[in-house]
């Protein structure tokens, strides 16, 4: 009869990281810091995948006796450990937004996707108003809109939260008022958002939150070679602002 435990150290040793991986990413999730470096979607499948984690650290010390040869090597956890360090690495950068500050409620969650998505495509869809405000809920949609028909909606009222950043090339005097912009992924994050001319000479600090107030017209800008019209907000007010409840991150579906 095989035995019910193996207690050969490497197989010890390869079950027990197993397992407290899985213990981290769980904490992640539990803690909300997840939404630090994932996207919100994307938490069942890091569930899912915890939970095979956990069961493939228990296979590995009730499987009985390995029909493997040889003993693991530094190689054997270097894909776990990798995954380990780039995580706490992305968690531990100053650079990175605040997630959820709790745990994840998952039905409450779901319920703010189908909110989002509902003003998101009403937002893709429906005429422009007169003022144009970029919330959390329509920031992509509004942000392509004007991007594609910069033209268009010329002439309209635009107020727009963010983070202030300067970008090579960008019209002398001008900033950029964005948000974080994640995909999947922290490793794949930027800032988006709308070129702004200043009322006065007094520049925000780069990375200072604040609201612009103003009317939208457009610029034109050489890149790679290539003329291209963007949006450019003629600033009426600037104003340093508590961001509140305004998410950093804007996420695209």
């Amino acid at each position: 009869m095989k035995p019910v435990f193996s207690f050969r150290p490497d197989k010890l040793a390869r079950s027990l990281l197993f397992v407290l991986s899985a213990a981290y990413y769980g904490w992640l999730v539990l803690s909300g810091n997840i939404t630090r470096i994932m996207h919100p979607r994307m938490i069942p499948w890091i569930v899912v995948a915890t939970l095979i984690m956990v069961l493939i650290g228990l296979a590995g010390v009730l499987g009985g006796k390995s029909e493997r040869h040889g003993t693991d090597t530094l190689s054997h956890y270097l894909p776990i450990l990798f995954v380990f360090v780039m995580a706490s690495l992305f968690l531990a950068s100053g650079d990175l937004p605040q997630g959820l500050s709790s745990g994840i409620d998952v039905a409450a969650l779901s319920a703010n996707f189908e909110r989002r998505d509902k003003a998101a495509e009403e937002a893709a869809t429906a005429p422009l108003p007169s003022t144009i405000v970029f919330d959390d809920d329509r920031y992509w949609s509004l942000y392509n809109r004007l991007y594609d028909e910069p033209k268009t909606a010329a002439g309209r009222e635009v107020v727009i939260q963010g983070l202030v950043s300067r970008e090579k090339g960008s019209p002398a005097g001008s900033i950029l008022v964005g948000r974080r912009f994640m995909w999947c992924c922290s490793a794949d994050m930027g800032t988006i958002g709308l070129f702004a001319t200043l009322p006065s000479a007094n520049e925000p600090p780069q990375g200072a939150w604040v609201e612009v107030r103003g009317t939208l017209g457009t610029f034109e800008r050489v890149a790679d070679g290539k003329k291209e019209l963007l949006p450019m907000i003629v600033a009426e007010s600037e104003h340093r602002v508590d961001k509140g409840s305004a998410s950093e991150i804007i996420f695209p579906f």
